[in-house]
């Protein structure tokens, strides 16, 4: 009963929804390190509220709440609207010292072929300042097969304060296996949500004055969803066929001990009056060992049953908790009294 309700627990998941993409058509940021630009940028929301909101932001920059003003422009640039508040969420953010958030929009606004050379310009040099003040951290990906196609790579901070409010930033790496990131001194969590592995988590400590080491994150391959669905098959088949025939042993052992127990002695045997009572205790221990035997297969089969119901769950994790949780209870079960 427990393997059941851990196999009906375990398979359920839910699904992330994805950003929109932001707008073309920068408008040319002003200041590198003190302020952020005050021309409005076109998108495809209401032009009034991104205005009201961008000049709330403006604002707030003004008025030194640079944490506020970045989120504002950050939630302006995921929304779709002009470079120019992807140019300002760095600017903030630099006024922050969050110099690891700067650098990533600065690559982010950089690699948009719309700007004009003096907008490039002045964005290159602010990442090149907000660069200067991070830690380089070397990330090394190690799997069983080269990599074939990029794999994107999320990091955020581990924050302290529930104030501390910074987007996690994601990094899109190549096939060269070998990454260099910019960190601000602090607890980092490097995570790889990638359909081609599973689920990794690595926790990173940043330190401004000694070298990190290079941080290597191990890629193991997801399992394919067609083959767990051919081994829960398997083994779901052979675990009801075990079922049937158990159920079966045992019915059949049980039918023998009753009608054994119902034979009066000196019928026990026919034709053999010779030894009645050590003929009964053989019939009834033949009969106890087919329904003990029954019993085994029987549950042999329903824990193969179980077993492949929970290499249905979503994760690694969850069906090594499944089968940690099966098999544990299967031993308490057949653990001998005290």
């Amino acid at each position: 009963m427990v393997c059941v309700l851990v196999a009906a627990l375990l398979l359920l998941a839910p699904a992330a929804p994805t950003p929109a993409s932001p707008a073309a058509g920068p408008n040319a940021p002003t200041s590198a390190e003190a302020r952020p630009s005050t021309s409005p940028a076109a998108g495809p929301n209401a032009p009034t509220s991104a205005e009201e909101r961008r000049a709330r932001a403006q604002a707030a920059f003004e008025h030194g709440r640079f944490a506020e003003a970045a989120l504002e422009y950050e939630a302006l640039w995921r929304e779709g609207h002009g470079a120019s508040d992807l140019f300002n969420a760095a600017a903030s953010r630099f006024a922050l010292r969050h110099y690891a958030h700067a650098v990533a929009h600065l690559e982010s606004l950089l690699a948009l072929p719309t700007l004009t050379p003096a907008q490039r310009g002045e964005a290159a040099n602010l990442e090149k300042i907000a660069r200067g003040k991070t830690v380089a951290v070397t990330l090394v990906l190690r799997s069983a097969r080269p990599l074939t196609a990029p794999l994107t790579v999320t990091f955020g901070t581990v924050s302290a304060f529930a104030s501390d409010l910074r987007p996690d930033i994601s990094k899109t790496i190549g096939p060269g296996d070998r990454t260099a990131l910019a960190l601000d001194p602090g607890a980092w969590r490097v995570s790889v949500d990638d359909p081609r592995f599973e689920p990794l988590t690595l926790e990173v400590r940043v330190e401004a004055s000694t070298p990190t080491a290079p941080q290597v994150l191990e890629l193991r391959a997801r399992p394919d969803a067609r083959a767990l669905r051919r081994f829960a098959l398997g083994w779901g088949a052979a675990g009801a066929v075990g079922v049937v025939v158990g159920a079966g042993l045992v019915g059949g052992g049980q039918g023998r001990w009753s009608s054994r127990l119902d034979t009066p002695i000196d019928q026990c045997v026919s034709g053999s009056p010779v030894y009645p009572i050590e003929a009964c205790r053989d019939a009834l221990a033949g009969a106890g060992n087919l329904r003990t035997a029954g019993a085994g297969v029987l549950g042999a089969g329903a824990g193969a049953v179980v077993g492949g119901l929970l290499a249905l769950a979503p994760t690694p994790r969850e069906r090594k908790i499944g089968w940690t949780v099966c098999f544990g209870s299967a031993g308490m079960g057949h653990a001998p009294a005290w």
